[in-house]
């Protein structure tokens, strides 16, 4: 294991704002114009991606034509200013010399970038010959021609001039470019580079190369610290099929290595590469993900929630508005849904998704309990604390230059689609190609507002574009972060479509709203990349920070920590970590102030193993082989609205001695036409196979939802209850009728036949002596009607009379279509020494019922 190291050492404090007072005025942001654009006038930035349609060029032909630009913010002359870099599509690159003061120079001929117009598409930073200079990759894109898809590595000649030297050192990757990203895949402290890649770009070889072709596939170059790189992406693992978008890097799984995202769009799930520590990589996205988005396009990690994980955003197309939403968005199609699942790709729905980092390995996507889920055609996502306040923010860019997808278009030119798959047999090239361009050209065009949301500190999120600002309309696909005039604010650079590129400038810190702390981790001078920055303050708040340039769409941010403190005026606690393990600890840190922090600084404490979790998979040595097999049963063929399949709500698992023998005993329930097993457990601990010739085997066609152990008869064992659920079968199958099996005392079971429960679609069951007579009685949720989702269930209450239960047909009357019940717990929560029933549901309440006996 690494050793972790630390060090107190004297702050190097940067130039940066005159003004160290601290803020002490509590100013709600909700209500600020936090952003100012700057106009160009101003600043010189001139730059726009200008997309020239033409019959050789459009959407018909290239469907890919309108996904834009990138920006990089990075100090490429190391004179603490933040300079600015645009790709371009059918314009140059174009590259631009901060001069301080929000003023900035066009220096894009003298510096060597301005090559050529080969259709540039995202760009990434990084000091790939450690030279203390950074260095700029920029992704080629779309072309036919793969002479003109060479990738381009600017090698930075330390005056501000750069020379491509891509083929020097082997990464002019040929494949159809859409992103990179610069990371130490091996901790030998120099930069490989991942690139991510798609299929052609031309409808027309595209369905040429029709099916999975690894001649498409992504790349990873270890760099060999000699000036050359070696592919080594097959022998890495991460050889794939995909259709790359985004692609970032950061130690999601908290275990010290990097790890790689790749946001995908089309119907190729997301990949999330873990890194393995020996040079390889596995996808663990079926593993950790359990949903992603569909038409993923750019991608942000960061630890939104100051939890100390890494989580992740992707950013989908599903429109904000019930309007586009209808006339722009293709119908649901379950059918291809799940042959997709079954063919082994991964549950992607059209929202964008808020993976939320449960410090286990696994995710979970929140983005619409979060309020982000909807943006409409959504480009990049950056979080940022752009308010100071503790929580990092969300921003969205959006727009696609034409609706292409928009349903009233699609209808309008079905004739003239006719007529040019009719004339198209006796027209030349050139006439083809102009009826395919007319067709292009007709589709609307819709400026769509950037999305900006103010992060709550609850998980949840609000709309703040409006006033903070930051709702542009127009096409806006590449956008990055950096503080560009050193006042301890984020500012924003955007580059739009169509429209000339701007500059956001926080004001933030001009109306002293907040405190903040900015910190670089530097490495031979240079901001470390997967550094990871943590400050404590404010009774043990801590924030978490790691060095990541590539981010968002197309683009790369700048690579500091700044932390927002509120209203706070110290930290307590700063904590620098980096990739090999070496501290920096520092205590008692003023606000607002800029702070560089050397890895020559950091040094060993002792050796720290990681410590042992709570739990360890023991499975392989004391489980009997045992899955669950689902049954196929399409719900959306019935209720297509439906937002989840109902039938699927299994499997449930109970526990007890049933065998008198000490030990725990575990029964697992089986869906619709699967028997229940039950799984004995010897006194070592070990289980032994289930018991044959179980009674369970009867009741296979019924899906068990709920599952008790309870001594229904008083006889000192274990008798098992089993409730009945989902929804295969019509509203009152006796397949929904819940089970009593009687235990003899040895673990054999007899189903109890004189018991007749109602034929209820159910889940949840509790039992306890409700009513003091000294017996057990059961409480049977009602989870749903079949075939009429959103419709409120019964429930009922059985009495157990002399060891038989019988429905308590009175009271039972309360539960008459009290809702979808999920779950029920007995419990004396009014404290007069009797039991209340607690009810949850979808679509419900917390429901109490009051025990009055």
């Amino acid at each position: 294991m690494k050793n972790i190291f630390y060090t107190l050492l004297v702050i190097f404090t940067l130039s940066c704002s005159n003004d160290t007072s601290i803020n002490t005025q509590v100013i709600n942001t909700s209500e600020v114009k936090l952003f100012e654009v700057l106009p160009s006038n101003a600043t010189g930035i001139e730059f726009s991606n200008i997309i020239t349609e033409s019959p050789k060029f459009n959407y018909i032909q290239y469907d890919v034509i309108f996904n834009g630009g990138g920006v990089a913010l990075a100090d490429f002359n190391n004179d603490d200013l933040v300079d600015i870099y645009f790709t371009g599509n059918q314009v140059r690159d174009a590259l631009y010399l901060n001069k301080g003061n929000m003023q900035f120079e066009d220096i894009s001929l003298a510096s060597g970038i301005a090559q050529n117009e080969l259709w540039s598409s995202s760009v990434s930073i990084g000091d790939v010959n450690g030279d203390g200079f950074l260095d700029i990759y920029v992704c080629k894109y779309l072309l036919p021609n793969e002479n003109n898809r060479k990738n381009v590595l600017y090698i930075n000649n330390g005056d501000m001039t750069f020379e491509d030297k891509a083929e020097e050192y082997g990464v002019a990757d040929m494949g159809y470019s859409t992103s990179a990203t610069f990371f130490d895949m091996d901790e030998d402290g120099d930069l490989d580079l991942y690139v991510g890649n798609q299929m052609p770009s031309s409808r027309y070889l595209k369905r040429q190369s029709a099916g999975v072709n690894y001649a498409y596939t992504d790349n990873l170059y270890r760099n060999d610290s000699n000036g050359k790189f070696t592919t080594v992406t097959e022998a890495a693992g991460v050889k794939n099929f995909a259709a790359a978008l985004s692609t970032t890097a950061s130690d999601l799984n908290g275990d010290g290595l990097v790890d790689i995202y790749v946001a995908n769009d089309y119907e190729e799930p997301d990949l999330f590469y873990v890194n393995r520590g020996d040079g390889t990589f596995a996808n663990v996205a079926h593993i950790s993900l359990k949903h992603m988005s569909n038409f993923s396009m750019g991608v942000d990690l960061a630890d939104f929630n100051n939890d100390g994980d890494i989580d992740l955003f992707s950013s989908d197309m599903v429109a904000s508005d019930n309007y586009r939403s209808k006339t722009n968005m293709s119908g649901m199609n379950p059918a291809k849904f799940w042959r997709l699942v079954n063919a082994g790709y991964h549950h992607q729905y059209m929202f964008n998704a808020l993976q939320l980092n449960n410090g286990n390995g696994s995710f979970s996507e929140i983005a619409q309990m979060a309020g982000v889920s909807n943006t409409d055609w959504s480009w990049t996502a950056l979080f940022a604390d752009l308010d100071l306040d503790g929580n990092k923010d969300l921003v969205v860019t959006n727009g696609l230059f034409r609706d292409v997808r928009n349903k009233d278009y699609i209808h309008e030119i079905e004739d003239l689609v006719a007529q040019h798959n009719k004339n198209s047999g006796s027209l030349s090239k050139d006439e083809l190609n102009q009826s395919v361009y007319e067709l292009a050209i007709a589709a609307p065009s819709q400026r769509l507002e950037n999305s900006a949301f103010k992060n709550n500190g609850d998980l949840t999120f609000k709309k703040i574009a409006s006033t903070w600002n930051l709702n542009f309309a127009g096409w806006t696909q590449g956008a990055a972060y950096a503080d560009l005039d050193n006042d301890g604010d984020m500012d924003l650079v955007m580059n739009h479509m169509n429209d000339k590129s701007q500059i956001y400038k926080n004001v933030a810190q001009d109306q002293k709203i907040n405190n903040y702390l900015k910190v670089y981790a530097t490495k031979n001078n240079l901001p470390c990349d997967a550094a990871r920055v943590e400050i404590k303050y404010d009774n043990n708040t801590t924030q978490l920070i790691e060095i990541t340039r590539t981010r968002g769409f197309l683009s790369a941010s700048e690579p500091v920590a700044l932390f927002g403190l509120g209203v706070n005026g110290k930290v307590d606690k700063l904590t620098v970590t980096y990739p090999d393990g070496k501290q920096v600890i520092q205590s008692d840190i003023n606000a607002n102030q800029t702070i560089k922090i050397d890895y020559t600084q950091a040094s060993t404490l002792a050796s720290n193993e990681n410590k042992l979790g709570l739990f360890s998979d023991i499975t392989s040595s004391k489980m009997f082989p045992v899955s669950h097999n689902e049954n196929e049963f399409d719900d959306y063929e019935r209720e297509i609205l439906i937002p989840h399949k109902m039938s699927t709500l299994g499997p449930v698992m109970a526990t007890a001695d049933v065998d008198g023998n000490g030990t725990l005993d575990i029964y697992f329930g089986g869906s619709a036409t699967s028997s229940g097993v039950l799984f004995p457990m010897t006194t070592n601990g070990s289980f032994t196979a289930p018991v044959s010739g179980s009674e369970f085997s009867i009741d296979a066609q019924s899906e068990d939802l709920g599952a008790t152990f309870f001594d229904v008869d008083g006889d000192g064992d274990q008798d098992l209850y089993v409730v009945s659920g989902g929804n295969e079968f019509e509203d009152g199958s006796k397949n929904y009728q819940d089970r009593l099996y009687i235990n003899d005392g040895t673990g054999i079971f007899k189903k109890d036949k004189s018991f007749q429960a109602l034929s209820i679609s159910g889940s949840a069951v509790a039992a306890a002596d409700y009513d003091g007579d000294g017996d057990i009685d059961v409480f049977a949720s009602g989870r749903q009607i079949p075939g009429f989702y959103g419709y409120d269930a019964s429930s009922s209450l059985y009495l157990n009379e002399g060891g038989k239960l019988k429905l308590d047909v009175n009271t039972s009357k309360l539960f008459n279509e009290i809702g979808m019940v999920t779950d029920a717990v007995w419990a004396d929560y009014d404290q007069d020494k009797d039991l209340d029933l607690l009810l949850v549901g979808e679509w419900m309440p917390l429901t109490i019922y009051n025990n009055d006996a």
